[in-house]
């Protein structure tokens, strides 16, 4: 069930309850340290003192310049299981060596999380980037990560990217969106329904797209960590709180009872929906009277009106005008 589900999106006992604040500014500039006093930042980086922010603490870990501001890292966190689909991220960043050498390197991976994939997965990224070129740590497992340090993951992230599509409700999606990071996701019935409206359609790809998942995942990428998504968030800012999902449900109830308290919309449907009532009791009608031909006659009208009034029909009629009665009257049920 969904709790079964929310509960496996990362290994190691980490359940998540949905953040209540709405999406933060971007991360990009650095803070004092003083604003890192209470942060903790000991989990990426043991010399917590000597980095000024938690994206800092972050590409020390990772191994990425902090102080470049190209530098690009792409966050994953998710249960590391097959039905995840985890190696397309793996295949968009190996595709991005191919297509865009120069962004490449100034790329990096994170994957928050354990799961029976773990070790096929970080098999792959060694097989993967493993040539003179690729930097130390271009994809870094950190393992189950505790429910308390992931907002700093989030804000440390230019994009969250998630590539499942057996998700119940995806939580680390809003969990992303309301710690002010921009996401690339798949299209399928469940994003497409939580986030078909509220986020801009280029941040979602097309995982059966002809030229590969990982091709649709880069053009999701690119779109989300440009300049304009990072306004359009901080100016669009996703509220994740109980409130908002309340008053969201309580909209889907006024819909719902305005539109069974409107019948008809205009002329038109008003006269088909009479014609169809008229349809519906002619037959009902018709059939009701070739039933009591059969019974009616049989029983208890002798006189030679009635034999006039009610002929004698065939067999084969008389069954036939029987299940159309029945499905005359399943249609008026209707």
């Amino acid at each position: 069930d969904d709790d079964d589900d929310d509960q496996e999106e990362r290994q190691g006992g980490t359940t998540t309850t949905t953040p209540t604040t709405t999406t933060t500014t971007h991360r990009k500039k650095k803070k004092k340290k003083s604003q890192t006093d209470t942060l903790d930042l000991g989990w990426l980086w043991l010399d917590q003192e000597a980095c000024a922010s938690e994206r800092e603490a972050l590409c020390r870990r990772i191994g990425a310049p902090h102080d470049d501001s190209l530098t690009q890292i792409w966050v994953m966190v998710q249960r590391l299981a097959p039905e995840k689909d985890t190696q397309v991220a793996l295949e968009a960043l190996a595709a991005l060596k191919e297509l865009r050498p120069k962004a490449f390197a100034k790329t990096w991976l994170v994957v928050a999380g354990d799961g029976p994939a773990r070790e096929s997965l970080e098999l792959k990224a060694s097989e993967l980037f493993r040539g003179k070129d690729d930097a130390p740590g271009r994809v870094t497992f950190l393992g189950a990560v505790k429910n308390e340090r992931l907002p700093s993951l989030y804000r440390s992230a230019d994009v969250f990217i998630t590539c499942s599509r057996s998700e119940t409700f995806g939580l680390t999606v809003t969990e992303a969106l309301a710690s002010g990071a921009t996401v690339a996701l798949p299209s399928c019935p469940v994003f497409d329904e939580l986030y078909g409206e509220r986020l801009p359609e280029r941040w979602r790809y097309d995982a059966d797209d002809t030229r590969g998942a990982h091709v649709a995942l880069l053009d999701a990428v690119a779109e989300a960590t440009s300049e304009e998504a990072r306004r359009w968030l901080e100016e669009n800012p996703i509220d994740a709180s109980w409130d908002a999902a309340a008053a969201d449900l309580d909209a889907q109830y006024d819909d719902a009872i305005q539109r069974g308290r409107t019948k008809y919309t205009n002329v038109r449907q008003y006269v088909q929906k009479r014609l169809i009532h008229l349809c519906r009791g002619a037959l009902l009608g018709v059939s009701l009277y070739f039933i009591l031909s059969l019974y009616y006659r049989s029983f208890y009208c002798h006189l030679t009106e009635c034999q006039l009034l009610l002929p004698n029909l065939p067999r084969q009629v008389r069954l036939v005008s029987l299940l159309t009665f029945i499905l005359a009257l399943e249609w008026c049920h209707c």
